[in-house]
């Protein structure tokens, strides 16, 4: 049971995302707006649970530090941005920053010897779950309204069930991915579109309808539409 607490930050920050993509299609919010409400409430509380590790909201993520919480890689820029964020900056959306993962992403508690742990937001003593323990806790706290994470083995679900969050886990390769999880990856998987916030879910499916990079492996898809099946294929596979 989630403790009775007052939400502290700004105003648009405890809206749910629904609310606010709709009131920006109409003309009513001003994004520039958005961005400083997201920016306040990371500085709010950034320094209890270390959820956005890396904050870039006046840039892409191409040129921004990304460590993939590796050591050897504490100072690795990323020379451009993922095909999907660049597929959701066109449609719009706002990168307010990076998010704490372990190490490559892979294991169920958000801790990395470059960051450091990502602590729950209900109780900073618990852990946040993992993988995408830091999409999970922004959402949580109200840093964003929509965070994207990746998924094998629950990795987007198992932190949103620890922090009071919905974590959609959709079929492999629905939303692309760029070349990180693309060639040579030893789970043949695909990067999964995020945890989202108080159930509101039809803006990520909506963004989630266009399909995938064409330089990446595991773009061919086949539908049955009459089965509601829904095939991925990635060659070298096994």
């Amino acid at each position: 049971m989630r403790p009775d607490t007052t939400f502290s930050g700004p105003e648009l920050c405890a809206r749910p995302a629904r609310e606010i993509v709709a009131d920006l299609r109409k003309g009513a919010l001003d994004p520039a707006d958005l961005i400083e409400a997201s920016a306040t409430r990371i500085a709010q509380v950034e320094d209890d649970v270390n959820a956005m590790v890396t904050v870039c909201a006046d840039r892409n993520v191409a040129g921004v530090r990304t460590t993939f919480g590796n050591l050897a890689m504490k100072d690795f820029i990323a020379p451009e941005s993922e095909p999907m964020v660049e597929r959701l900056e066109s449609r719009g959306g706002l990168v307010m920053g990076k998010t704490n993962t372990p190490e490559f992403g892979a294991g169920g508690n958000s801790k990395n010897a470059v960051a450091g742990p990502t602590r729950n937001p209900w109780d900073t003593r618990m852990n946040a779950g993992g993988s995408s323990g830091g999409a999970a806790v922004s959402l949580a706290t109200g840093e964003v309204w929509l965070s994207q994470g990746s998924d094998l083995m629950g990795s987007l679900r198992t932190p949103a069930a620890h922090c009071g969050v919905l974590g959609l886990r959709p079929s492999p390769g629905r939303c692309g991915g760029g070349p990180a999880v693309g060639r040579g990856d030893p789970h043949c998987r695909r990067r999964n579109l995020g945890v989202l916030r108080d159930g509101e879910i039809q803006e990520a499916e909506d963004a989630a309808q266009h399909g995938h990079d064409g330089e990446n492996p595991g773009k061919d898809r086949a539908v049955n539409e009459e089965a509601r099946h829904r095939f991925s294929y990635r060659p070298g596979c096994r």
